[in-house]
């Protein structure tokens, strides 16, 4: 009989029989209970402990063992001799202090059951230590020693509590992770949901547990979607995808999704676990990154379409001039010419709201008069609202400058009212833009705006409105009340970032069914003054020596009659190079050097600093008909004196050059 196969209840019961046959020799019965023989109380030989599988030992009031079994001398590695009639703190050693106060409470007639391990073996096996009292005659005289071998128990026990504490860490790691993590059985049905979860779609666990999934199901996914979606689930393989779920709110968000199933033992499915990442806002900065490089694509094609177009209407303006100098004044052909310059003036001035809107040089702030802006975007922004919309404009004219980037406050100033616009798209209405200088005499801390003076842009409509729990979000990044696909929810949080970029503010009123009224406020340059506007029909005559260079042989032919009409001694060609070599060969037979910027062989800017190389002090004056390429900036810090946009009345022409010859004057005295 191994030990595996007594319970406790049944050795109890053996050492009770064992009890009252060792208090049978005590009592002189002189009969061995397994050989039937005449015995004496040290015949220890004869007694059945022996046959008691477990490991057990006898010890008496003295605490002496008495009667030790093979099992428990195998247990401790020891001989009998030098157990039996030794002390139970030889036979224990350092473990005596374990047994002491069990071994006293034994004799007191307390059974104790204790945990140790047998440091003096290796691989310290662990023991359950039974010290029970021995009672003959109703006294107590001694207790037995049963030991149990739990190491294996014990082990069991260490790796439960392992697998406890990993099962522990792993729900702690998907309850805080940052992707959402819900597990369902096979019909869809939740069973788990993690605290992302929560945090994503607004709902609580409490009220998705037990419910399908298909109350996160939107309009977005034709059936044959989610069919293809369970076939690939049913057949035990992953499904991933991106898909688009919606929240509590109603609102609708992107998820990537990856669903596995999860099988048991049996390599049975009996679960799904799914792994949600939102990427709403990817999929927006992707649109807007597109979006981007769509304006950016336009801005490119923009530019060579501006540049082909001005040198056109330079020929044209250049063209026109020059006949109306043969022609005498009031009649009706100076008029039909003079219509021709009105047209081509406003070609012009489209060319540039082209160039505005196109713009990429983003970072440059220049004095600039705002009221011209606006001027240009209700222009353009004309063409783009209903016919039911009625624009209402108030401008202040010739305001005071302000610092800042032209393209970046016409986007804003665009959004503003292409968003006042769509609050009427569908009613019609009235857009009314002021522009208009106001002062703030002390500190506004709702605008974080100090005592100055500012110029005041105010865009109102009579639109649908903004609900008033929607007001403090309305600047917030990718917030948009519009429908998917109609919006980004980045124009307004753009619009703030550059009104602040500005040293500005903007603020919103807004009453559903009546409309809303944005006003932005943007400081006043110091020193600002009203930008001048050219003097018309003034002649600057002279005799200097002018270098002409232009790629256009038209351009450069009509440009030097007109020069040599004022006076002028000029020198032309068409190309650069030729141009570089007359210059070089006699430097100081030119006054004057006037360069078209886009040549082939070698740019204007280019042709400008190597003849400033051999003669630092001539002025050059740039042309272009576009400038994305040079800024009247990097031109003037060339040593370049004037950068002039094409096209060019030849009035602006003469001025220019009167202005530099004039300039040099000052410069060589």
């Amino acid at each position: 009989m191994k030990e595996s196969d007594l319970s406790r209840t049944e050795l109890l019961e053996e050492i009770r029989q064992l009890r009252q046959q060792i208090r049978d020799l005590d009592q002189g019965a002189g009969v061995c209970p397994v050989t039937r023989e005449p015995v004496t109380t040290d015949s220890h030989q004869c007694l059945p402990i022996d046959e008691l599988p477990v490991p057990l030992a006898l010890y008496n009031v003295r605490l002496q063992c008495m009667y030790a079994n093979s099992a428990y001398l195998t247990m401790l590695a020891v001989k009998p001799d030098p157990v039996r009639g030794h002390l139970l703190e030889q036979v224990w050693g350092a473990l005596y202090k374990f047994m002491e106060k069990p071994a006293m409470a034994a004799l007191s007639g307390a059974q104790t059951i204790i945990e140790c391990e047998l440091d003096h073996r290796e691989g310290s096996p662990c023991m359950e230590i039974s010290i029970i009292p021995w009672q003959t005659r109703k006294t107590i005289d001694g207790f037995f020693v049963m030991l149990k071998d739990i190491s294996s128990f014990h082990q069991i026990e260490i790796e439960k509590e392992l697998l406890v504490e990993e099962k522990a860490l792993l729900f702690q790691a998907i309850d805080q992770a940052s992707e959402i993590f819900m597990i369902t059985d096979v019909n869809g049905i939740i069973e788990y949901v993690n605290t992302s979860f929560e945090k994503i779609t607004g709902f609580t666990a409490e009220e998705v547990l037990g419910q399908p999934t298909s109350i996160f199901k939107s309009d977005r996914h034709e059936p044959v979607f989610f069919k293809e979606m369970w076939d690939t689930l049913t057949i035990g393989e992953t499904w991933k995808g991106i898909i688009t779920n919606k929240k509590k709110d109603g609102s609708l968000y992107e998820e990537e999704l990856s669903i596995s199933p999860v099988r048991n033992y049996k390599k049975d499915v009996t679960h799904y676990v799914c792994i949600k990442r939102d990427i709403t806002n990817e999929i927006l900065l992707e649109k807007q990154l597109r979006h981007y490089q769509k304006v950016e694509a336009i801005g490119t094609l923009a530019g060579g379409v501006a540049h082909d177009f001005n040198n056109i209407l330079q020929g044209i303006f250049i063209s026109v001039e020059m006949a109306m100098t043969y022609l005498p004044k009031g009649t009706p052909a100076t008029d039909y010419l003079n219509q021709i310059l009105t047209l081509g003036k406003r070609g012009s001035d489209l060319v540039k709201q082209i160039m505005t809107f196109s713009r990429r040089d983003e970072g440059v702030f220049n004095l600039l008069s705002l009221d011209i802006v606006v001027h240009e975007v209700l222009k353009m922004i004309r063409a783009t609202l209903p016919s039911t919309i009625e624009i209402n404009a108030s401008i202040t004219e010739n305001c005071p400058l302000v610092y800042g980037n032209i393209a970046q406050l016409h986007q804003v100033i665009v959004n503003l009212c292409t968003n006042a616009g769509y609050a009427m798209r569908e009613s019609g209405g009235v857009l009314t833009v002021c522009l208009e200088l106001c002062t703030l005499t002390c500190y506004e801390p709702d605008l974080s705006l100090s005592p100055g003076t500012y110029m005041c842009l105010k865009v109102e409509d009579t639109g649908v409105g903004i609900p008033e729990e929607n007001l403090d979000r309305v600047f917030d990044p990718f917030f948009t009340t519009k429908p998917q696909g109609e919006g980004t929810g980045l124009g307004l949080s753009v619009v703030q970032g550059t009104v602040k970029n500005h040293g500005g503010s903007i603020t919103i009123k807004s009453e559903v069914g009546k409309g809303s009224t944005f006003t932005v406020l943007i400081p006043v340059a110091e020193k600002s003054f009203p930008l001048q506007e050219a003097v018309e029909d003034i002649k600057h005559q002279g005799n200097e020596r002018i270098l002409l260079v232009d790629d256009e042989k038209v351009i450069t032919e009509m440009s030097r009659e007109m020069l040599e009409n004022y006076g002028y001694q000029v020198t032309s060609t068409t190309n650069s190079l030729e141009a570089l070599q007359f210059f070089t060969d006699a430097p100081q037979n030119f006054d004057v050097v006037i360069t078209d910027h886009t040549m082939p062989l070698m740019t204007g800017v280019q042709l400008a600093e190597k003849i400033l190389a051999i003669r630092p002090d001539i002025p050059v004056i740039l042309i272009s008909g576009y400038n994305q390429s040079v800024t009247q900036t990097a031109a003037k810090a060339s040593g370049i004196r004037a950068f002039i946009m094409k096209p060019i009345e030849k009035n602006h022409m003469a001025q220019t050059i009167r202005d530099v010859l004039s300039n040099k004057d000052q410069h060589s005295r």
